[in-house]
């Protein structure tokens, strides 16, 4: 394993025979484009989940109701295809895919707000900005920004997009300061 400081790097340590193979790299639309005809470029998913983890301590995120709320107005599939391309698929659970015995994550705006009221924030009223930790990576930080606008649009809840360093975001986590913090595994 090469790491590589972009993917144009590791792009050009791949044409000059340096590495074997560039995986998990963010290209630009336009060379994902002329990369496509070469017989060697494979655009696949790899097994990853990326989360959102709530800060349980900090009120209101102690509430289940708005944990829920804000987890059931995020729309997977517009991300999936919008910010990620079509190269992932949504998670709507934490067990594989093919397990329908699993009880998946339901994607529905007007129940999000449904519940948000009940816990006291009709329309996201007197809501708290949300301070949403995300690692220095640009496809973590669109998706933030979606997220983060899907939140606004759904729930009328402003949302503050925090760019950390990798090894920031343990000290982060750590020390409790985030309301919500991206995670992956």
């Amino acid at each position: 394993f090469v790491p590589q400081e972009n993917a144009e790097k590791a792009l050009e340590a791949y044409r000059a025979g340096e590495i074997d193979a560039v995986t998990n790299a963010d290209f630009q639309p336009l060379a994902l484009k002329l990369l496509t005809p070469f017989d060697d470029f494979r655009r696949t998913t790899h097994s990853a989940i990326n989360f959102y983890e709530f800060n349980r301590r900090k009120p209101p995120f102690d509430d289940r109701r708005v944990r829920e709320a804000l987890a059931i107005s995020i729309e997977r599939e517009r991300l999936t295809e919008g910010e990620m391309e079509g190269v992932s698929e949504p998670a709507l659970s934490f067990m594989p895919f093919e397990d329908e015995s699993i009880t998946k994550l339901v994607q529905d705006a007007g129940k999000a707000k449904q519940i948000l009221a009940e816990a006291g924030f009709p329309n996201g009223e007197h809501f708290p900005p949300i301070r949403l930790v995300v690692n220095r990576n640009n496809v973590q930080q669109r998706i933030a920004r979606s997220v983060a606008k899907m939140w606004k649009e759904n729930l009328n809840i402003e949302t503050e997009v925090i760019v950390k360093e990798s090894s920031e975001i343990e000290t982060v986590k750590k020390t409790g300061d985030f309301d919500v913090i991206r995670r992956g595994v």
